[in-house]
């Protein structure tokens, strides 16, 4: 997502344009390299618009995408977007599931009561992870991992707090015996600031995550 000083709203995803104030949107080009980003910045000039004005883009965690949106947007604050940073958790917490599952096959169709919010279970979904949780899984380890950083977004009310909540979370991760929360841990790191970023500027790109999850789903009925 770009804003400029004229209180423009825009958002930027691979790379999407979007006016968030009537979720509209306004420019999609392919890719996520160099030449998207300076097709997306000749468009915004071509609408008047102006790169030295941007003041915030969110995006994912693509290193080069980022260096690429700097590089054209040099006043920008960069914020990573804050559902591919719960996604990349997500990611480590079902490869400890699978890792595990090899030990403990009752696992084996437990992939979502880790992975979804308590609100999106049943009942009985819900009283099933508790009965795991009592078990010291490791993938029970890591889902508590993983709630901790959602409650890091919801409950931070600083960037100070956040910041602290943050590195205690990374310190977890890094020294548990679990390889693929490391992994997440290295990856919080490599991004800290662009995470924080988020406290002072909270944009997301939701309403595009939202759009490409329509235009998919179109995809597969086709």
């Amino acid at each position: 997502m770009v804003q400029s000083e004229l209180d423009t709203n825009y958002l930027l995803i691979k790379i999407a344009k979007l006016d968030a104030d009537n979720h509209k949107v306004l420019y999609v080009t392919e890719g996520k390299d160099k030449g998207a980003v300076d097709r997306f910045k000749k468009d915004f000039i071509s609408h008047n618009g102006g790169p030295e004005k941007i003041t915030v883009t969110t995006s994912d965690m693509a290193i080069g995408f980022i260096d690429h949106v700097k590089e054209n947007f040099i006043n920008s604050e960069q914020v990573i977007d804050k559902f591919h940073v719960i996604k990349a958790i997500n990611n480590g917490v079902d490869e400890v599931r699978k890792d595990e599952v090899k030990e403990k096959s009752f696992l084996k169709q437990t992939k979502y009561l880790w992975l979804r919010n308590e609100k999106n279970l049943s009942e009985k979904q819900i009283q099933l992870k508790m009965d795991l949780m009592r078990k010291h899984l490791k993938v029970g380890i890591a889902y508590s991992m993983r709630v901790e950083l959602q409650n890091i977004y919801e409950e931070s009310k600083t960037r100070k707090e956040a910041e602290e909540r943050l590195d205690k979370l990374c310190s977890w991760m890094s020294c548990s015996r679990l390889e693929p929360m490391k992994n997440v841990a290295s990856t919080l790191k490599n991004h800290k600031e662009q995470i924080l970023n988020y406290f002072e500027n909270k944009y997301t790109n939701a309403i595009l995550e939202g759009l490409n999850s329509i235009i998919q789903n179109v995809k597969r009925k086709a």
